[in-house]
């Protein structure tokens, strides 16, 4: 695995043994590059569309059908190529050690599965119900699996969404249909439904809250003074990225955000302004205030210092004081500026200033040159070793508190009003809904026929047309 970067795995994804097909599968950013290293494709390759290639095997070629997703749409939320040829063991063998000797890494066991909790495409009740279905030994067991209640979140955002259906069923029959097409929808029965839909949403945002909103990833910020080369070094570790690196000193001043994948964990690279001097004022100084201010909760802090410069332990102490209790890492960057080996040992502790706060315990010390990209292995082992492990992602309940909010609000105010006043909010009402539903959707990447969902509950719930 290289310095910083992200792996590309690859593994035969079918059973060991002969068959009648065989699918061997890659993850990461270079799967497409790979895949078309050891069996180029017929002509270019379009999303959606299988692709063609051919397996040279010395003289016999064996045809391929290449499956393309591109990132973040897929089950491990990376670019992924599945190569599909018939299951021959020997060519199967043969494929798999090709694109290692490309550069693919051997993937281990459930690497796939954990590549996908980390990247918020499965949570805990799908990888129970993947292993359950592995697991089966017939197929009433197969079925069983298959058709396995999901969890409690799962089922809440189910229902929130069927509630926010069965309103705007509600509420267009209300609006769009005459009292004789429908046996009249009242502004009583309207009220009744937000008022179900208010107590859904209230349960949806309470478990939104016992279940903290994670995704998976968890967070490394960078922390350090004016040019110590920390926007570099955040390219380094996110290389996907391509943040502007200037060597003018507090060039930076909004937080960067880049999403890496590294040792089939999702990590959120988080760059910021430089600490300035302690007579710094106006927008720098502000920028500095609220990137400290604004540190996610559960992060890895990485305090960048260039170690060629003067020690600076007032700022270092300040910078360990933001960091809190959170993992926190010395970074001593720009070692290629130095005379001689610059090993792994830490630099000399300086006295630190009375004035300042007394810093906790002087943290882990790594040296790495962000320009030669050297020192990046022992970085991300540190980084692996320091870091929390996130829960796994409770997308369904993050889906929902989500939707919740956005509905809640408007909700309360709607039913603060008399019934005779309801027709004035429907119009806000509906596009609230239909907002609120998008966001339970997108979690799910779902594309359903919305409007045939709401004809067939009007047309199954109201006479129309009697």
């Amino acid at each position: 695995m290289s310095g910083g970067g992200v792996d590309t795995i690859v593994a035969p994804c079918t059973a060991a043994g002969a068959g009648e097909r065989a699918v061997v599968r890659l993850s990461g950013p270079a799967a497409h590059r790979l895949a078309d290293t050891v069996a180029p494709l017929a002509r270019a390759p379009e999303p959606g569309v299988a692709g063609r290639a051919r397996l040279d095997l010395g003289g016999v070629e064996l045809p391929v059908t290449v499956l393309r997703w591109w990132a973040p749409r897929s089950l491990t939320g990376e670019d992924v190529t599945e190569l599909h040829l018939p299951g021959w063991p020997a060519a199967v063998t043969e494929l798999v050690e090709r694109l290692r000797a490309a550069g693919a890494r051997l993937a281990a066991p459930g690497e796939f599965t954990r590549r996908a909790v980390a990247a918020g495409k499965l949570d805990l009740d799908g990888v129970a119900a993947l292993d359950a279905l592995l697991a089966a030994r017939d197929a009433a067991e197969a079925g069983a699996a298959a058709s396995r209640p999901v969890g409690e979140s799962r089922r809440l955002a189910e229902s929130l969404r069927d509630g926010l259906l069965d309103t705007l069923a509600l509420l267009e029959a209300h609006v769009d249909f005459e009292e004789e097409d429908t046996g009249a929808v009242t502004a009583g029965e309207l009220v009744a439904g937000l008022d179900a839909l208010s107590a859904t949403a209230a349960r949806a945002a309470a478990r939104g809250r016992a279940r903290p909103a994670a995704d998976g990833a968890t967070d490394l910020v960078l922390l350090g003074p004016t040019n110590a080369g920390k926007s570099l070094l955040a390219r380094r570790l996110s290389p996907a990225a391509t943040p502007l690196v200037s060597a003018t000193p507090a060039t930076t001043r909004d937080r960067l955000e880049a999403p890496v994948t590294h040792g089939g964990r999702a990590f959120r690279v988080h760059d910021g302004p430089g600490l300035l001097g302690a007579d710094a004022g106006g927008l720098d100084a502000q920028a500095v205030a609220r990137h400290l201010a604004s540190l996610p909760e559960d992060a890895v802090v990485l305090l960048v210092e260039d170690v060629t410069a003067p020690p600076a332990d007032a700022g270092r102490a300040r910078l360990l004081a933001a960091a809190g209790g959170r993992p926190v890492l010395r970074v001593l960057n720009k070692v290629d500026l130095l005379d001689g080996p610059a090993g792994p040992a830490a630099a000399p502790a300086h006295p630190a200033d009375p004035a300042q706060p007394a810093p906790p315990a002087t943290p882990a010390t790594l040296r790495v040159s962000a320009l030669e990209g050297t020192g990046l292995d022992a970085l991300w082992a540190a980084v692996h070793e320091a870091a929390p492990r996130p829960p796994a992602p409770d997308l369904a309940a993050r889906a929902a508190a989500a939707a919740a909010d956005e509905l809640r609000p408007l909700l309360e105010a709607v039913r603060a009003q008399p019934p005779e006043e309801l027709a004035a909010d429907l119009p806000r009402l509906s596009v609230v809904l239909r907002d609120a539903l998008d966001l339970l959707e997108a979690s799910e990447d779902r594309t359903p026929d919305r409007q045939q969902e709401l004809l067939d509950r009007i047309l199954s719930g109201f006479c129309i047309g009697k």
